[in-house]
């Protein structure tokens, strides 16, 4: 069974991207000011019986963040790893739009990078509910690991 990264019951009216901190939110700016990708919604789901997912399932998003994210070398200097969560709306099409991050502020450009490559990622198979494609919030996490040293 695919994991989800689609949770709870309860639709939200949709507003303003998610947000954190000024920082996080200065970073992104570029992402919210897209209205050619402004979604054609009122709701946002986070729970419908078939989850939003990366074309080709589990295996094909690992292998996409395996490819095309890079630790930032300020966080492999300061030996910096971990989680970074980025939430996003897969809309009707597909499109990921309001890409941000939740969770612990980790630093050193982790945060930047984890939405610049959900960012760049292709187009999900929708969520949807008895067929109806609609618009759901996900959360991603994004992990970081430090390269081994030489030996």
């Amino acid at each position: 069974m695919p994991l989800s990264y689609c949770h709870l019951v309860i639709p939200i009216i949709m507003g303003l991207p998610f947000s954190s901190t000024p920082h996080q939110q200065a970073a992104l700016h570029h992402y919210a000011a897209d209205t050619s990708r402004q979604p054609d919604m009122e709701q946002v789901f986070t729970l419908v019986s078939d989850p939003p997912h990366f074309p080709g399932g589990d295996s094909a998003l690992q292998n996409y963040l395996d490819k095309n994210l890079r630790i930032p070398k300020a966080a492999v200097a300061a030996k910096v790893a971990g989680t970074v969560y980025v939430q996003f709306v897969v809309d009707k099409k597909g499109n990921l739009l309001y890409p941000n991050v939740s969770g612990p502020y980790k630093g050193y450009g982790l945060e930047e990078e984890a939405v610049r490559v959900v960012s760049s990622m292709p187009r999900w198979e929708p969520g949807k509910e008895k067929g109806k494609a609609l618009n759901v919030k996900c959360d991603l996490p994004v992990t970081f690991t430090l390269p081994q040293p030489k030996k």
